[in-house]
């Protein structure tokens, strides 16, 4: 399997569902999609490629879920995502370009931990919602990824 694109029904994707599917290069999320379970896609080593819908409903991407995601190189997450859980994308290590949406509140202990490319960071809010963002720790943001 190189390619999962979920049906529309979906709302959450539970713990550890595709942990470690190391044939997986492409995953298309649904706008219905409100939660990643923890573990979901821990281990994917292969992916390249994530993409949400537009107006996306995800809120809450779990501990975990892209840790060791290695190839993934660019990633758009949805505006209405609130929080990014501990480790979420510790060593994706190909990651160079993280867009995040206006409305995340809490980016958990270590979720951007070894990302050593990120280079470029965009924010779709204000400066005043940038400073309202709970970071768990300097190693939750994504300004410090390559810590």
């Amino acid at each position: 399997m190189s390619k999962i694109a979920f049906s529309n029904l979906i709302i959450k994707i539970e713990n550890s569902a595709f942990k470690g599917c190391s044939g997986l290069t492409k995953i298309d999320f649904p706008s219905s999609l409100q939660k990643l379970g923890n573990n979901a896609f821990q281990g994917c080593y292969m992916v390249q490629s994530v993409s949400f819908a537009e107006n996306s409903d995800l809120t809450e991407i779990g501990d975990e879920s892209f840790n060791g995601c290695q190839n993934l190189k660019e990633l758009a997450l949805p505006n209405n995502l609130k929080t990014i859980g501990n480790n979420a994308f510790k060593f994706c290590m190909s990651l160079e370009k993280l867009t995040l949406g206006a409305n995340i509140e809490t980016i958990d202990n270590e979720a951007f931990n070894n990302c050593y490319n990120l280079s470029k960071v965009y924010f779709n809010g204000t400066v005043n919602d940038w400073a309202k963002i709970k970071f768990e720790n300097a190693l939750s943001s994504p300004m410090n990824a390559n810590s």
